[in-house]
């Protein structure tokens, strides 16, 4: 029996992505598959090689939450072949559907971004 998935509003294929050639890929292999109205959590440990944070345990696995939001939201393209990201039916680097941003935690520590502004 097969299963059919509904059509997918967030579609991430054999997605690899790394910072430099010269450290390990932030992200290896992944694939994902969200439906619209769905609900999802990115979990896995802070930090890492790229920390802005001097405190940072760089010696750790890096999770790669924010690098696939980048990824997602169009802020960071991907060339390696066979890696597929498309929202909303549509490539996020070529084609980047209406609706689509990436705030990450910058905007909390920008002096004068305020939450009355948000």
């Amino acid at each position: 029996m097969q299963v059919r998935l509904p059509p997918a509003v967030l579609s991430v294929a054999a997605l690899t992505y790394a910072h430099s050639p010269l450290h390990p890929p932030a992200l290896d292999q992944v694939s994902l598959h969200l439906p619209a109205g769905s609900r999802t959590l990115l979990i896995g440990a802070n930090g890492g090689p790229y920390s802005p944070f001097p405190f940072a345990v760089t010696h750790l696995p890096i999770a790669g939450k924010s690098t696939l939001l980048h990824i997602l939201a169009g802020k960071r393209l991907v060339s390696t072949p066979g890696s597929q990201v498309v929202v909303k039916g549509r490539d996020v680097f070529r084609d980047t559907p209406d609706g689509i941003t990436y705030l990450g935690t910058e905007w909390s520590v920008t002096p004068n971004m305020s939450t009355p502004a948000i």
